[in-house]
C-alpha cells in the first residue's frame, strides 16, 4: 500500500483517477457528495473510472474477494472504521509512513 502525502491542490486526486482509469480498479469515497466530485474531475480528464462509495463496496463485494481499491480522503473512513471498532469516539491517532512511500517530500538529513 502506498500513501499519497502531498498538499491540498497538489493533484492526489487526479493522479488517482490516472491510476484507476489505466489499470480498471475502482476508487472508493466516503459518501455521495465524494463520488459525484471524482466523477466530475475524471469527466474533465476523459478517463472513465468506477466511483463507490464505502456502502456500495461493501454490498458489492461482500464475502468475496476484490482484486484491488484505490482510496481518496482516507481520513474519514479511518475515523469511522476505528469509532466502529472500539465502540468510542477516536481523539486522536498517530502513526508513521514509510519513508520510500512518501511522494513529494523532502527528506531531512
Amino acid at each position: 500500500m502506498k500513501f499519497i502525502n502531498r498538499g491540498r491542490q497538489s493533484g492526489k486526486t487526479t493522479m488517482l483517477i490516472h491510476s484507476a482509469y489505466v489499470t480498471g480498479t475502482p476508487i472508493i469515497v466516503y459518501n455521495e457528495s465524494c463520488k459525484h466530485n471524482i466523477i466530475e474531475h475524471a469527466k474533465k480528464l476523459n478517463c472513465d473510472v468506477e466511483v463507490l462509495t464505502i456502502q456500495e463496496w461493501v454490498r458489492l463485494n461482500r464475502g468475496g474477494h476484490a482484486d484491488g481499491a484505490y482510496i481518496d480522503e482516507a481520513l474519514p473512513m479511518i475515523e469511522q472504521a476505528l469509532s466502529e471498532m472500539f465502540n468510542t469516539n477516536i481523539k486522536a491517532i498517530t502513526f508513521t509512513l514509510p519513508m520510500e512511500d512518501l511522494e513529494g517530500k523532502d527528506k531531512k538529513e
